[in-house]
């Protein structure tokens, strides 16, 4: 029998060419699903408190949100969304986070609304904490909620040295006892960690960690320098730094899909987000496997995210406070339709810079990857989302053409692979 080619996809939406079918159902057993079986999801990332038992140094929050609604006014927000992504047959996804989520009265409340609402309809819940008020009860708790697919845990390096220098003494054995706590009740959960120069190294290490934990996903991404995190500026960290460590992170998650398909353990790393750069050119770009998975994702603004303060207030995306509604005070279509939006939906003809020449950017077989970079981070380090990502390797008037050159042998591949096995 032939080799059949099939596209499937994980719980971060990447997507992977597998050649050989036996290994299909190991995967499945990780979440790993058909592209075809996919739903079209939509996240809204509900910061439901500014408050918070930690004072991180790298955090974004910038005082700027002096309200805070009620459970009544949070419950009826999240509604609005809801509807409104119902009307549009998406998949709901409602992370909720802070501040710290775990400190708001509203947040049992919240996870309530959605588990009451998953019995009739499709949703998806997570939280998003530092880990440190997870104790056995909170753990217990969390785990009645079927609607709640994860719990993602910040983890700012191996060491308490590190992860304290950010969050706070004793604030990396806090956050251990709570991930054990999270495993005991079985609850999955996800390890996030924020990239500068004071955790570089560490980074290198946090997969080896998450999967003596027992976690299912690693998010590495890169500071944002706005909020508390524009005093850490000069930790950001260069281009060929980020290129090397999202190259090593790379390598990680190729092994983790090999570990999985012959049943033996393996971390993820999360790599379909818009602040992976692009590290697979030259001999790296050799299959439709690594044009598809191995330079990140374009930016959702505008497309399937936006995110929701205690106030009401709607950013464009978290790490970019670009204001473009209120839930309180209007729909959820009302506010969809703002022209900062609009503008961003077309990203890739605003770009400047290098970007406005990118393949990367220009090309259709490609821009679906990386689109300008990370605007979260252009629009931290200079006040304007269309900007290259400061963070960028690649020089398209250097390596353009051989990208193209590997890009048309590619798809030229992939339709005779096709055509081979009966597809058009």
């Amino acid at each position: 029998m032939g080799t059949k080619y099939i596209n499937v996809s994980g719980p971060d939406k990447l997507v992977i060419l597998v050649k050989d079918v036996s290994g299909i159902s190991q995967l499945e057993e990780r979440g790993v699903r058909r592209v075809d079986q996919l739903e079209n999801s939509f996240t809204f990332q509900y910061q439901i408190t500014e408050n918070c038992n930690l004072h991180c140094t790298h955090c974004y929050q910038d005082e700027s949100i002096t309200y805070q609604a009620t459970t009544e006014q949070l419950i009826a927000m999240l509604d609005k969304f809801l509807t409104a992504v119902e009307k549009w047959h998406a998949l709901p996804r409602v992370p909720l986070s802070g501040g710290e989520p775990l400190v708001s009265p509203s947040v049992w409340p919240l996870l309530d609304h959605l588990q009451a609402y998953s019995q009739n309809h499709p949703v998806s819940g997570a939280v998003l904490t530092n880990g440190t008020l997870v104790d056995r009860s909170v753990a217990e708790t969390l785990a009645t909620y079927d609607v709640l697919r994860f719990v993602q845990v910040s983890l700012d390096g191996v060491r308490a040295e590190t992860h304290d220098r950010v969050r706070g003494r004793g604030a990396f054995e806090k956050t251990l006892q709570g991930i054990g706590c999270l495993q005991e009740a079985g609850i999955p959960f996800h390890i996030h960690l924020v990239v500068h120069k004071n955790n570089y190294q560490d980074a290198y290490e946090i997969t080896d960690l998450a999967e003596q934990l027992g976690a299912e996903y690693v998010l590495v991404t890169r500071l944002v320098p706005f909020g508390r995190g524009k005093q850490m500026n000069d930790m950001l960290l260069t281009s060929q730094e980020v290129k090397s460590l999202y190259s090593w992170l790379g390598n990680i998650t190729d092994s983790a899909f090999e570990k999985a398909v012959n049943q033996e353990k393996a971390v993820f790393v999360n790599r379909l987000r818009c602040d992976w750069p692009v590290v697979c050119t030259g001999t790296c770009l050799d299959s439709m496997f690594s044009l598809v998975n191995k330079n990140g994702n374009h930016c959702q603004v505008g497309k399937k995210y936006i995110a929701v303060m205690p106030d009401g207030t709607c950013y464009a995306c978290r790490r970019m406070p670009v204001v473009v509604g209120n839930l309180l005070t209007q729909s959820f279509e009302e506010m969809w339709n703002h022209s900062f939006l609009w503008k961003m939906r077309k990203k890739y003809a605003h770009m400047k810079g290098k970007c406005s020449k990118c393949p990367f950017n220009t090309d259709t077989r490609l821009n679906f990857t990386c689109m300008g970079g990370a605007s979260c981070i252009s629009y931290g380090a200079y006040g304007d989302p269309f900007m290259p990502d400061p963070q960028c390797s690649f020089d398209p008037e250097q390596d353009a053409q051989n990208v193209l050159e590997r890009v048309d042998n590619i798809y030229t591949e992939y339709r005779e692979g096709r055509r081979a096995h009966g597809n058009t």
